[in-house]
C-alpha cells in the first residue's frame, strides 16, 4: 500500500546556512562518485526520518536546485509497522518533504516474522518497486561513516576477505537498471546532525540502533566510543580507507581470477601455483572454498588454509590433507591441489 504526496519543484527553501554547509558539498561529491558524473535524473531517497537520511534529503534539495546537476529527488519512506512510534516518523518524513517541496510517498510493508532480516529484505523490495514506478536509475540511502566503520569491524571479527574488509560499496546493482548508492559514507553522524540543525529540522531516533542486544547496537555502545576517544574522527578515516581497500580488493580479485580461474573450480595444477606468494595462494583457495562449500568465513580455519598454501610452494611430494572445518579438506600432492568435502 502507498501513501503519497506530490509537490511541485520551486525555489529552494533550504536556509542559506544549510545550503553553504560543508556537508552538502561532501554529499554532493558522494553522489558524483557513486553516479560517476552521470546526470542522475530521478533519484529515490530512502528516508527513515533519522538525522542521516534527512541530511541526505537536505543535500538532495540543494543539488536539485543546481541547474547543472539535473537531480530529481523523490522521498520514499518504508513503513514496517514494527514500532509504536513508526506512524509519527512516517508523518514527520512527509512533513519535511512538503516543507522542502519534494515529492514523497510512504510504502507500507508487513513483516510477518518481525525480524530485522525480513524487514531489510522487504524494505529494499519496496524501494526497488518505487524506483521502477518513477523510472529512477538510482536509490540513495543514508548510510554514514559510523555505519561503514561498524560494517568493517564486524567483517574483521568474521574473518572476511579483502572485499569484505572494504565494507559497504559506494554503489551496487540492486536490480536491472537500478543502482543502490551511498553518498554519505564519508559523513559522520555528528556532521549529518549539524546539517539538520543548520536547516532547522528535527529528526527521529530509532531505539533499535543502540540496542545492545544487537551486533550493531553493541558496537555503537561499547566499541566505537573507544576508537573515537583514542583517535577522534576514526570512523571518517576508516570510511576513506575503505575506498582504498575496495580498489585494492578489485585488483587482487583480478589477479586471483587470472591465476585460479572461475571461483567454482575445485582442482588446480600445483606446478602453476607453486611460485605464487603464499598470501595469493591462500586468497585463491579461500575464494573457491567459500564458493563451492558450505563453509563461512567465521568457521574456516585460517591456520589450516595458510598451512595448505605454504605446502603448495614447498618441496614435499607426499599427499597432505588440511582440515578447514565442516568436513572440508584441502588436498595437496605432487601434481595437484583440490577441495574435498565429506560428511561434517
Amino acid at each position: 500500500m502507498i501513501d503519497q504526496i506530490n509537490q511541485p519543484e520551486g525555489e529552494s527553501l533550504v536556509p542559506l546556512e544549510a545550503r553553504r554547509h560543508g556537508v552538502v558539498h561532501e554529499i554532493g561529491r558522494g553522489f558524483r562518485m557513486a553516479c560517476e558524473d552521470q546526470r542522475p535524473g530521478p533519484v529515490v531517497l530512502a528516508v527513515s526520518g533519522g538525522r542521516d537520511s534527512l541530511a541526505l534529503l537536505i543535500a538532495a534539495v540543494v543539488l536539485r536546485d543546481h541547474d547543472d546537476w539535473s537531480m530529481l529527488p523523490r522521498v520514499v519512506h518504508v513503513h514496517h509497522h514494527l514500532r509504536p512510534e513508526a506512524d509519527e516518523e512516517a508523518a514527520h518524513v512527509l512533513a519535511i518533504s512538503e516543507q522542502f517541496q519534494i515529492p514523497a510517498e510512504i510504502r507500507h510493508v508487513e513483516v510477518a516474522d518481525g525480524t530485522s532480516a525480513t524487514a531489510r529484505k522487504m524494505r529494499y523490495e519496496a524501494l526497488e518497486q518505487a524506483a521502477l514506478d518513477c523510472h529512477a536509475s538510482f536509490i540513495a540511502t543514508g548510510h554514514h561513516a559510523e555505519d561503514q566503520f561498524e560494517t568493517i569491524l564486524a567483517a574483521i571479527g568474521r574473518g572476511a576477505g579483502p572485499t569484505g574488509l572494504a565494507g559497504m560499496a559506494r554503489k551496487r546493482v540492486l536490480a536491472d537498471g537500478i543502482l543502490l548508492i551511498r553518498p554519505l559514507l564519508r559523513i559522520s553522524r555528528n556532521d549529518a546532525e549539524s546539517l539538520c540543525q543548520a536547516a532547522g529540522i528535527s529528526w527521529c531516533d530509532d531505539p533499535g540502533n543502540v540496542d545492545p542486544a544487537t551486533q550493531r547496537g553493541r558496537l555503537r555502545r561499547d566499541v566505537l566510543p573507544v576508537f573515537e576517544s583514542l583517535w577522534p574522527g576514526a570512523a571518517v578515516r576508516a570510511a576513506a580507507s575503505a575506498d582504498l581497500q575496495a580498489a585494492a580488493a578489485t585488483a587482487l580479485e583480478g589477479l586471483i581470477a587470472s591465476m585460479f580461474g572461475d571461483a567454482a573450480e575445485r582442482c588446480w595444477d600445483r606446478s602453476e601455483l607453486s611460485r605464487l606468494p603464499v598470501s595469493i595462494v591462500a586468497g585463491g583457495l579461500r575464494r573457491s572454498v567459500l564458493c563451492v562449500t558450505s563453509l563461512t568465513p567465521d568457521r574456516l580455519s585460517h591456520d589450516a588454509l595458510f598451512a595448505a598454501a605454504e605446502a603448495v610452494g614447498d618441496h614435499g611430494m607426499h599427499q597432505r590433507s588440511f582440515q578447514l572445518g565442516s568436513g572440508v579438506n584441502l588436498i595437496v600432492n605432487a601434481r595437484e591441489i583440490r577441495i574435498e568435502q565429506g560428511d561434517t
